[in-house]
């Protein structure tokens, strides 16, 4: 295991989160430490969810508000499902990983877990390549979600590349957001052995 440093990030909205793909559905529990303004999530959310559809892959957001636990929904305080993964929007990088837009623990069995999103450094190159922020939100957080079920590994192109400059940004949403075909099915495998893991455990 190793972390991989990457360019990701989720989103907000209590239970949420509807898509026309099949079960099992990934569980994006957010944790949010900036207060990211209901306008963003909302279009990161629709952008993300609509990305992971196209691969097969349905998804249940759970927002957890850091700054105002008192409403947040009780399943915030709930242990982890295998299903789930914690996407935590941080206010900027530290140490090795201050210029990365996030990091992620990354498995290469596709077992990960928790991710780091850091919204400084999403905000400058969003100003950079004068893209709006739930733009680049977005590209993050399904480079992060890409990571966490499918390991470390980095692809020339697309989602899953490894250095994102102005002009790559540019160029994924000029094609749109999608995974490649062999990602999205690995992504759809590995979900799946998640779920029968759940499934085991409540047996």
């Amino acid at each position: 295991m190793r972390r991989a440093p990457i360019l990701l990030i989720l989103a907000y909205g209590q239970l949420s989160g509807q898509s026309t793909s099949t079960e099992p559905a990934l569980q994006i529990r957010f944790c949010d430490e900036v207060a990211l303004a209901d306008v963003d999530f909302a279009r990161l959310r629709d952008l993300v969810s609509a990305t992971l559809g196209k691969a097969g892959v349905g998804s249940v957001w759970l927002y957890c508000s850091v700054s105002n636990p008192g409403a947040n929904p009780v399943g915030c305080r709930e242990a982890l499902k295998p299903p789930e993964v914690v996407v935590r929007l941080r206010p900027q990088g530290q140490g090795r990983h201050a210029q990365a837009l996030g990091v992620s623990v990354a498995p290469k069995d596709g077992t990960g877990v928790h991710a780091h999103i850091h919204f400084a450094q999403i905000q400058n190159l969003a100003a950079r390549a004068r893209t709006d922020l739930p733009a680049i939100l977005a590209i993050t957080t399904l480079h992060e979600i890409g990571h966490l079920l499918m390991g470390p590994a980095h692809y020339p192109a697309g989602i899953m590349q490894s250095h994102w400059t102005e002009g790559r940004v540019a160029e994924v949403i000029r094609h749109g957001l999608f995974f490649q075909e062999f990602q999205s099915r690995t992504l759809r495998v590995n979900l799946a052995a998640r779920a029968s893991r759940c499934v085991r455990g409540a047996n």
